[in-house]
């Protein structure tokens, strides 16, 4: 059985509730750790399952309470981490940025 990837985001606190939909479901899933911290999960669904019947078993009650999106990639990089350049960094930051916009001759 072969397996297709897929990343649940939404609001704070739908993992527990999206688990038990999920558990109770007649459809082959597994799921897994994205590795961030709050707003993702993974979940390997079967290549037979479809995207609907995925939504379909989750049902539309926890979706829209949630705003739950589904995706084969992660939508968000993991932000927690500490992201303050040095001048010299932000200096490079800009340069490129002004060379990128720059037209090719």
């Amino acid at each position: 059985m072969n397996w297709s990837t897929i990343y649940i985001t939404g609001k704070a606190g739908f993992e527990r509730e999206v688990q038990r939909k999920l558990d109770r479901a007649d459809i082959a899933v597994m799921n897994g750790t994205s590795g961030t911290v709050s707003g993702s999960c993974l979940y390997w669904i079967a290549e037979s399952v479809t995207l609907r019947a995925l939504k379909e078993a989750i049902g539309s009650d926890l979706i829209w309470k949630y705003r739950l999106r589904f995706s084969p990639v992660i939508e968000q990089p993991d932000t927690t981490g500490d992201l303050d350049f040095t001048e010299r960094e932000k200096k490079l930051i800009l340069h490129m940025e002004r060379r990128s916009r720059q037209p090719i001759l």
